[in-house]
C-alpha cells in the first residue's frame, strides 16, 4: 500500500458516508422514545433492590471499565496515544459510568433516569471509534477527534431529552452516535492497516455488541426461556465486548513501521 492508495481509500469510504449521514436526517423523520422501552420482562425484587438482575449485571460494567481504566493509568496496555488525548482511558470511564448510570435508570427506568444511562455510553462510543481511526486511517488523528467525537456525543443524549420534554423526541443523533461505528469501523478494517497485531479481535468486540443488542431486543423470549431477560444478558454481553478491547489492548503487539510515511505527516510528527 502506499500515501496515494491510502488516499483514495479515505476518499472512498469519507464522501459516501458524508452522503450516507444526509440522507439518513433528510429521509429519516425524528425518532421519539418508544414508552414501552422503560417496560422490562424481568422486574423481581431480589434484597430490596427492584428489577434486580437488570440493576446487579451492571457490576460487569463496573469491574471491567475500572480494571481497563487502572491497566491504562499503569501503563501496561499497548497504544500509543499522546497523553493529552487519553482515548482509551475515556473509554474505559465511560465503560465505568455505564454501570453507576445503568443501574440507576434500571432502578427507576423512565426518561430522566435514562439520560444518566446513555450520557457515559457516549464516552465509550466517540472513543473506541477515534482510537481505530488513529490505529488504522492517520496516527494522532485523535488530536482533532477525540474531545469534538465526544461533545458530539454528549450532545445527543441532552438534545433527545430536551426534545423530548417539548414533546417532539428526537434519537436520529444519539442513534448515529451508537450505531455508525459499527458499520463505520469494520469499513476501516478491511480497507486499511493497523500498526499493532490482533486487528481480529476487533472484529469479535462488535459481534459481541451487536448479539448483545438482539438480547435486549429478545427481552421477553430470552426471560421466557433463561429465567434471565434479555436486558441483564445485554448487559453482561456489552461488558463482554468491552473486555474483548481490554484483552486485545494487553495481548497485542507493535508491528514493524513496513508502511511509507507520507511527507506531509512526517512534517506532523516533528512538529508535534
Amino acid at each position: 500500500m502506499n500515501f496515494i492508495s491510502t488516499e483514495k481509500k479515505r476518499t472512498a469510504i469519507l464522501i459516501p458516508s458524508l452522503y450516507a449521514l444526509l440522507f439518513y436526517f433528510v429521509l429519516v423523520p425524528p425518532i421519539a422514545q418508544d414508552p414501552a422501552y422503560h417496560v422490562f420482562a424481568d422486574t423481581r425484587i431480589w434484597g430490596g433492590v427492584p428489577n434486580c438482575l437488570n440493576v446487579i449485571s451492571n457490576l460487569a460494567f463496573l469491574g471491567v471499565g475500572f480494571w481497563g481504566w487502572s491497566l491504562y493509568r499503569d501503563g501496561c496496555l499497548i497504544h500509543d496515544n499522546q497523553e493529552n488525548y487519553p482515548v482509551y482511558a475515556v473509554f474505559f470511564i465511560g465503560v465505568m459510568l455505564s454501570g453507576f448510570g445503568s443501574a440507576y435508570y434500571h432502578w427507576a427506568p423512565g426518561n430522566g433516569p435514562l439520560v444518566w444511562d446513555r450520557l457515559p455510553m457516549t464516552l465509550s462510543f466517540a472513543a473506541f471509534l477515534v482510537a481505530i481511526l488513529s490505529e488504522y486511517v492517520e496516527p494522532g488523528i485523535e488530536r482533532r477527534l477525540l474531545y469534538p467525537l465526544v461533545g458530539l456525543g454528549l450532545f445527543s443524549v441532552i438534545y433527545w431529552y430536551l426534545t423530548e420534554r417539548f414533546g417532539r423526541g428526537d434519537l436520529r443523533l444519539y442513534a448515529l452516535i451508537q450505531f455508525a461505528p459499527l458499520l463505520i469501523i469494520p469499513a476501516i478494517c478491511l480497507n486499511f492497516h493497523s500498526r499493532f497485531s490482533r486487528h481480529g479481535d476487533i472484529y469479535a468486540v462488535l459481534a459481541l455488541y451487536v448479539v448483545a443488542k438482539i438480547a435486549e431486543y429478545f427481552d421477553q423470549p430470552l426471560f421466557d426461556f433463561t429465567g434471565v431477560g434479555g436486558h441483564a444478558w445485554k448487559h453482561l454481553l456489552a461488558a463482554l465486548a468491552a473486555f474483548g478491547v481490554l484483552r486485545m489492548l494487553r495481548l497485542r503487539r507493535r508491528l514493524p513501521e513496513t508502511l511509507p510515511v507520507p511527507p506531509a505527516l512526517q512534517k506532523k510528527q516533528l512538529a508535534a
